[in-house]
């Protein structure tokens, strides 16, 4: 009927924004925030610290996904590698992980304002970044 449900400010501007229908995820690359989709109770939040920062990549049901990379020397060049973390999407239990490296080079953004994209179809995961393009099977 167009009721507002529930509306939310936050200082740290997000880049990017991912749902499965349950849970509402987004990230700064220095922070990520879940919160449930229907009432905007803040489930959980981790910050980043330089030189690390991550990107959400996708959900499914339950399942965040997030690109970590870490940072070369100049933040304006390549990242040095990042790896795939896949975490509870209610807890966040997962980030401490050391993740899955991503094969070939995956998810090293170059420059300050690369649009990382991802999708997931069926069994496969598909995250372009930078200029990129990596298919991953199973979840």
């Amino acid at each position: 009927n167009g009721d507002q449900l529930w509306s939310t400010i936050d200082e740290l501007e997000p880049e990017t924004t991912v749902t499965d229908g349950t849970y509402l995820a987004w990230s700064t690359g220095i922070q990520v925030v879940t919160l449930n989709l229907h009432t905007g109770q803040q489930l959980w939040e981790h910050d980043w610290h330089f030189p690390e920062e991550a990107d959400l990549a996708m959900m499914s049901p339950g399942r965040l996904y997030l690109v970590r990379h870490t940072i070369g020397p100049n933040p304006y060049t390549c990242a040095r590698h990042a790896v795939l973390l896949r975490l509870d999407a209610a807890t966040g239990n997962g980030a401490a992980d050391a993740g899955q490296p991503l094969p070939g080079g995956a998810g090293n953004d170059c420059g300050p304002n690369v649009e990382d994209r991802s999708f997931l179809l069926g069994p496969l995961m598909v995250l372009q970044t930078g200029s990129t393009i990596t298919v991953l099977t199973g979840r």
